[in-house]
Parts: structure tokens; C-alpha cells; sequence
């Protein structure tokens, strides 16, 4: 070691040292090389486009969820702010998808879920909203899903359309399947059919509310039963 290196080690040996454990060094986290990434996307609703909703992208996975009329119609939610203006909500929707639609390649494997709203992910890493129950019901219900299949959920921003993967959902999010279907690069293998996915949650963004068992439900759906670990994890 150089005299430069020893002195840095002999600096944050006392530093260390002084800290007594007072003053934590951050942690990154650390995804190792087998963690499923997603790239997810949502737009708010509208009567004037046909289309929109939520779409997302992953490893031999990708989804298109339209939303329906109470999204659509600009319905208020009983806060009164409109459903379709809810972006932060709309927006978790997409990871609820994967690790629903998903469960077969999530299963036992980290993953990772990239969002374009910074709200989304501050919402997942409370794991509420004092504002939102909406927002509340699925991030409760991602990690129900997340413990009863085993997988370690992270939600992390992105920028908006900043690589290919972004792209393609913002395109499947507006509903766009031919510009999609082109600018999808010719070495990835995504199959020819959308993911299939679970009729609670097709039910849950056709009537968005409130929903505490939405998570319960949607195991149910794929065939994977509930138990004690999930109650835990979502409290």
C-alpha cells in the first residue's frame, strides 16, 4: 500500500472509531446479476384518447393494460381529486402487473422495477400514502404478491424514455402497439402474446377503491397460497 493509501485507511479508522455508531455509513443497494428488471410506464386517463392505461416491458414479458371508464370518465375518488389525474397511483400499477402477471419469472429472484415517478417510489418505500388509498392499496398488495412468491420488490425512478426499454413502455402505456412493435430492437424476445393477467386486478382497474385484500385475491388467482409471511410483510 502506498503511504497515500495508509493514510486514508488510518483517517476513517478514526473516523470510525469517533462515530461510536452514531452516524451510519449509507448502504448501497446491491442487485446481483440474477435480479428481473421491468421498465413500467402509465398515462393518465382520457375520453379524448383511446388506449391509455399502463404497459411495461421485461425478460420474455411485456403487458398492456387499458384503463376503463371510471379512469377514463375523470371520476372522482373520495378525496375529490379525480382518478385519472392520480398519477402517482396510476403509475404503480405497472409493478403490481409484473410481479402479478409475472409471478412464474419473479419467483425466489430479486427485482427490480423501474418508474419514471419519483412519487411512486416514495410511496413504495413508506409502503403508504397518507393521501392516497389508492396508491396504499397496491403498494399493500405488491408486497402481499412480493412475500407469497418469494421475491425481493424494489421500485427505482428513472428517467422518462432515457433507454430503449423505457421507451417501449411508454409506448405500450399510450396504447401504441405498432410503434411499440417497431421500435422493439430485432435481438429481443418478447413473446407474441401479452402477459396474462390476474381478473382481480383487471377487476381492481376497472373499479379502483379501496381494497385491503386486493394482494390475498390476486394469490389466489395464480395459484399460490396465503399465508402468515405475507400478512407481515405488508404491515
Amino acid at each position: 500500500m502506498s503511504p497515500d493509501l495508509q493514510a486514508q485507511l488510518y483517517y476513517w479508522l478514526l473516523a470510525l472509531r469517533a462515530s461510536t455508531g452514531f452516524i451510519p455509513i449509507p448502504r448501497p443497494a446491491a442487485f446481483p446479476s440474477w435480479t428481473v428488471e421491468f421498465f413500467t410506464d402509465a398515462a393518465g386517463g382520457s375520453t379524448n384518447t383511446t388506449g391509455l392505461g399502463s404497459g411495461g416491458v421485461g425478460p420474455q414479458f411485456w403487458f398492456m393494460l387499458p384503463w376503463g371508464r371510471v379512469i377514463n370518465s375523470g371520476r372522482r375518488g373520495p378525496d375529490g381529486r379525480r382518478i385519472s389525474r392520480k398519477l402517482s397511483a396510476l403509475e404503480l400499477v405497472g409493478p403490481l402487473v409484473c410481479v402479478a402477471a409475472g409471478a412464474a419469472i419473479c419467483k425466489g429472484r430479486p427485482v427490480r422495477v423501474w418508474v419514471d415517478n419519483i412519487g411512486s417510489v416514495c410511496i413504495f418505500k413508506k409502503g403508504y400514502s397518507t393521501s392516497c388509498d389508492l396508491s396504499t392499496t397496491l403498494v399493500r398488495a405488491m408486497y402481499i404478491v412480493a412475500a407469497g412468491i418469494q421475491c425481493q420488490l424494489t421500485i427505482t425512478k428513472i428517467t422518462r424514455c432515457s433507454n430503449t426499454a423505457a421507451v417501449l413502455a411508454d409506448e405500450l402505456s399510450k396504447g401504441r402497439f405498432q410503434a411499440f412493435r417497431r421500435k422493439l430492437p430485432n435481438s429481443w424476445e418478447l413473446p407474441a402474446d401479452p402477459a396474462s393477467i390476474p381478473p382481480s386486478l383487471l377487476y381492481w382497474v376497472a373499479k379502483p377503491t379501496r381494497d385491503e385484500m386486493l394482494g390475498q385475491r390476486i394469490l389466489a388467482d395464480i395459484g399460490v397460497p396465503f399465508s402468515m409471511a405475507a400478512i407481515m410483510a405488508a404491515n
